[in-house]
């Protein structure tokens, strides 16, 4: 189980290992992360996302390629930082993955 504080003097939520899934759900109801399993600093998140997307607003790029089975699709990943987590899940339309090394 991943363990998510989303704020401050709040308490924790405990959520299965699939973070993408339930971090994206709980961005889109408004949840601001505060630390994931003690990580207040950066995240590795993973997507798919169409091949002319525009550069996000929010994080870095670290890797972008394009998608052999799926043409015309791109793969990218993104540095960011719990704090902002929460604004690129929620405007993201394909997370594949959230690693909070």
């Amino acid at each position: 189980m991943k363990r998510l504080r989303v704020r401050d003097n709040e308490p924790l939520l405990e959520r299965p290992p699939y973070l993408a899934f339930a971090a994206t759900a709980l961005a889109r109801q408004g949840a601001q992360f505060g630390e994931i399993t003690g990580n207040r600093g950066a995240v590795l998140v993973g997507q798919a996302v169409p091949a002319p997307a525009a550069m996000p607003t929010t994080g870095h790029v670290l890797i972008r390629q394009p998608i052999l089975a799926r043409p015309g699709g791109r793969r990218q990943a993104l540095e960011v930082t719990v704090a902002d987590l929460s604004s690129v899940l929620a405007d993201s339309g394909a997370v594949e993955r959230v690693f909070d090394c």
